[in-house]
């Protein structure tokens, strides 16, 4: 039986009976040694939910995350449990408080072990009042000044009081181990697994050079972006109790799970076949997945792994969750079940996570560059502004284009920070185009889908732009992904305050499917940037046909129609003949630094003022 845990939800105000210790970081009192006393006399092992933020014990309950609701007190309506359905009352003990007798109880659920009411029951009526009340004064004197002990110390007498002092001695031994005990099993109140902490705390303990050979660690990545999207709030609840319930199934003699900050979930198991682990893990990521297709959700990675063999590396524990963090962001970007974090993997890991390091260390230093590459009128071939496009000039690297580090920030969620880093950059240099007398030059800002999609975007790109006196059509906000259907409501709340604000919105990669047809209808944007493979077959009767169709209809709908990647002047009037708005390309003009811009554009000024 010593395997089985008991899971209790606490009354967090009812001291000294019962009540949440931050201090110690777990629930104290008569009660919760009392348990812990008939838990540890039973061969149960006992673990009660963080207080957190506050008296959880209905919630505990109805979710059928917890075998005892505790803290009760009889003919009082706490929590609503006087009349649920299900749970049975076991007394404990009862007090004489201000001349009324008063009666303790907790409520044991249908989700606890089968005859534990019963066995509960028996040792309480077994629990002598004498230690009832030592386990009330050792309570009183580990230091906590909470309230006046008075009321439960009154009714003691001389020799009562002798052996109650007696007892508190090897009742402080129970609390000391079970703060230890709780400590090390501090679970998250929403899925009953231990905390990230505590289930490293575990590995530390457990976990050394005679048995590491033994464990591998399975870090299960969920897509955090469609479960925290808005209107789905409780369905993220309800897939992470689902999925505890799902991981537990999978957990043997010696194996933990656990959640993570991020909330990824980790499977630390021991297994002698790495074929074992291999099948545990796609079963469990099949459930998992399983529980999405409920929501007809159309999509890939949505549950993906990582799997780092503790015996073949080395490293710490948290090296090992953060390896298989990013074996199992690489098995999503490449539509993987999961990674294994073998030596080359760890390597190439350590590069990347060196480069991030370094890169955000050259944005908070202001080192990054800002390039423009030129739109120009299809008619005229008239320079009308230019997109803004991140360079790194690398120490040792030399310059590098965004294909180098963008990959990086996006494994690490990270992508905002370069997204509204070059706005501002952009901000300030149409800030000088402006001093200069520039008012006819208008440059785009990239930004990801999920930056754009966040439930501050607005909020946080007005707090750079209204620093600025630059008129604000001269910035063009660039959306330089597809409008994936689990982002398109927020997207599109986003797009309509930021054009109201006075920020021209373009849709990037138009024309890869139909896709592109379903963003042109639902979203008013003022220009689409024709996807480049289209370019690429400018000059076939195919692609002039493809062509004419998306400018016509693009003109319909009233927006500018942008075609970029072009590459020959053949290309150029191509598009001039189908009546392209806009061009960007190599053949006009390679990107170029904003001090050379600036300089061009100053001098292109001064004559033709002359």
């Amino acid at each position: 039986m010593a395997d089985i845990i008991i899971y209790a939800a606490g009354n967090p105000d009812l001291y000294p009976i019962e009540y949440y210790d931050g201090d110690g970081e777990g629930y104290d009192g008569i009660i919760p040694q009392m348990l812990a006393d008939f838990a540890d006399e039973s061969g149960y092992e006992l673990s009660y939910y963080r207080a957190g933020e506050g008296d959880l014990r209905e919630e505990l309950g109805r979710n059928h995350q917890v075998d005892i609701i505790s803290g009760c007190i009889e003919g009082e309506n706490i929590g609503g449990f006087d009349d649920a359905e299900g749970y049975t009352r076991v007394q404990l003990f009862s007090s004489v408080e201000d001349g009324k007798t008063q009666v303790y109880e907790v409520y044991v659920t249908d989700a606890a072990p089968e005859g534990l009411a019963g066995e509960l029951g028996g040792f309480a009526a077994e629990y002598s009042a004498e230690k009832q009340l030592g386990t009330a004064i050792a309570t009183a004197s580990g230091g906590n000044d909470h309230a006046d002990m008075t009321p439960y110390l009154g009714i003691a007498g001389g020799l009562i009081l002798i052996l109650a002092v007696l007892l508190a001695v090897l009742s402080a031994r129970y609390r000391r181990a079970l703060k230890n005990h709780r400590k090390s099993m501090e679970l998250d109140q929403a899925t009953g697994m231990m905390t990230g902490e505590a289930l490293k705390k575990w590995a530390e303990e457990n976990i050394d050079g005679r048995n590491r050979i033994l464990y591998y660690l399975i870090y299960f990545k969920i897509d955090l972006d469609y479960l925290q999207a808005p209107g789905r709030m409780e369905r993220g609840k309800e897939f992470y109790r689902y999925a505890a319930t799902v991981v537990k199934e999978y957990v043997s003699e010696g194996d933990v799970a656990g959640i993570t900050a991020e909330n990824g979930i980790i499977l630390l198991c021991q297994s002698l076949s790495s074929d074992d682990i291999l099948d545990r893990t796609l079963e469990v990521e099949m459930r998992l997945t399983s529980f999405f297709r409920r929501d007809s959700f159309i999509g890939r990675g949505v549950v993906t792994a990582g799997i780092c063999p503790m015996g073949k590396f080395k490293g710490t524990i948290d090296e090992s969750i953060r390896y298989s963090f990013h074996a199992a962001v690489s098995a999503g970007k490449s539509e993987l079940p999961y990674v294994i974090c073998d030596d080359s993997f760890i390597r190439k890991t350590e590069e990347v996570v060196s480069l991030r390091n370094e890169m955000l260390g050259a944005i908070r230093g202001d080192e990054m560059e800002i390039y423009l590459q030129f739109y120009v009128e299809a008619s005229s071939l008239r320079i009308l502004g230019g997109e803004a496009l991140a360079r790194w000039n690398h120490p040792e690297r030399g310059m590098l284009g965004p294909a180098h580090f963008i990959p990086a920030l996006e494994d690490e969620g990270l992508i905002s920070v370069i997204d509204y880093y070059c706005l501002e950059k952009v901000c300030r240099f149409l800030d000088e185009l402006a001093d200069m007398g520039v008012n006819d030059f208008f440059i785009s800002c990239n930004f990801s889908r999920k930056t754009f999609a966040a439930e501050d975007f607005v909020e946080r790109w007005e707090a750079i732009v209204e620093k600025h006196s630059f008129q604000r059509d001269m910035l063009v906000f660039e959306l330089t992904e597809s409008i994936e259907p689990r982002y398109r409501k927020k997207m599109h709340d986003n797009l309509i305050e930021t054009r109201n604000r006075g920020i021209h919105v373009f849709l990037d990669d138009f024309g890869e499917g139909f896709t592109s047809l379903y963003d042109l209808r639902e979203y008013a944007v003022d220009g689409v940037k024709l996807d480049r493979t289209l370019t690429d077959y400018a000059d076939t009767e195919r692609g002039k046909s493809i062509l004419s169709a998306l400018i016509a209809l693009g003109h319909e709908m009233g927006v500018k129609i942008i075609a970029e990647g072009v590459e020959s002047m053949e290309q150029v009037e191509v598009l001039k003949e189908l009546g392209c708005d806009i061009t960007q390309g190599y053949v006009i003009h390679y990107p170029a630094p904003l001090w050379d811009i600036k300089r061009s554009l100053h001098e292109s000024r001064s004559q033709a003022g002359r």
